[in-house]
């Protein structure tokens, strides 16, 4: 009989430090990331606002959409959950509209629904870690892979 051997494996990375790594998934995210998340979502707002709107820009607000309502329903910020319900009729009723004759346009008070959305999302993005968010992302991405009932496609 021979000897059992361990065979553990030792993965060398070269560049990547994990305590740094852990760190940074505990931490907030910092505030150059935030900033960029916020004008993404401000930049595709403007486009659809000026009427240069693309699907792009529609699925970039449906994703914020989905994340803030996920964390609102999930107990991060929940008073969000009323302007995400607002913004979610806009954005039907405008990828409706924009299947019919090209051209994405929101009312004031759909407008001021999703800035309100955006608004709450990026205040709910302060508040938890790197870590956290990447889980609702997955959470999000999973709803949509998995067709949950409470997804709707247009």
């Amino acid at each position: 009989m021979s000897r059992k051997i361990c065979k553990r494996k030792h993965y060398v990375t070269n560049g990547f430090n994990a305590v740094q790594h852990a760190i940074d998934g505990a931490l907030v995210v910092d505030q150059k990331s935030l900033n960029a998340l916020l004008l993404r979502d401000l930049s595709s707002l403007e486009s659809i606002m000026m009427g240069q709107g693309t699907k792009q820009e529609w699925y970039d607000l449906t994703a914020t959409l989905n994340l803030c309502e996920t964390m609102a329903r999930r107990g991060i910020g929940p008073e969000a959950l009323h302007d995400c319900l607002l913004a979610q009729k806009a954005l039907k009723k405008v990828a409706l509209q924009y299947q019919n004759d090209k051209a994405m346009i929101f009312s004031k008070t759909e407008l001021k629904a999703i800035r309100n959305m955006i608004d709450y999302h990026h205040l709910q993005r302060q508040c938890i870690s790197r870590s956290e968010y990447e889980k609702f992302i997955q959470i999000v991405l999973n709803r949509v892979k998995n067709k949950t009932f409470e997804v709707e496609y247009i």
